[in-house]
């Protein structure tokens, strides 16, 4: 797979309240080092304020996902595992328990599929089932 890459994320959180969506689609740098993938992206900040770079890397069934910028934080999923962290959000730092379910790993000519079911719980009392997907193109995304 070339360095640069299309990386495309979408997570779909549910709640009590439905189900919210979540998707990005951008550039991204590809590496595959000492066993680890690695994608590489940058994402402009809420009103377009400071720049949040993000780093998701997978080895041997872990995902790591660690933001560092304006809107800095990060996650680990391991299947069957829990993992404490705080993370920013808009109301403040708050402490999140993700337990992961499952992970799955694909790795194909033309692109690399990671995914991931999770539950997520914020501050021991608000608790979401999630999904996240990222696929990562071997095509740039001015080449789609």
């Amino acid at each position: 797979m070339d360095n640069e890459i299309r990386l495309k994320i979408v997570g779909v959180h549910q709640s009590e309240d439905g189900d919210e969506v979540v998707e990005n689609d951008t550039k991204a740098q590809y590496f595959f080092r000492n066993g680890a993938h690695y994608f590489i992206y940058e994402e402009q900040g809420e009103n377009y304020f400071g720049c949040t770079k993000t780093r998701v890397k997978y080895r041997a069934g872990v995902l790591e996902i660690v933001r560092q910028g304006t809107e800095a934080g990060g996650f680990v999923f391991e299947s069957g595992r829990t993992h404490h962290t705080m993370y920013p959000t808009p109301a403040g730092i708050m402490e999140f328990e993700v337990e992961t379910e499952k992970i799955h790993f694909g790795e194909y000519e033309d692109r690399i599929c990671i995914s991931v079911d999770y539950r997520m719980k914020m501050d021991e009392m608000y608790e979401k089932k999630c999904r996240t997907e990222i696929t990562a193109y071997k095509k740039p995304m001015d080449q789609r």
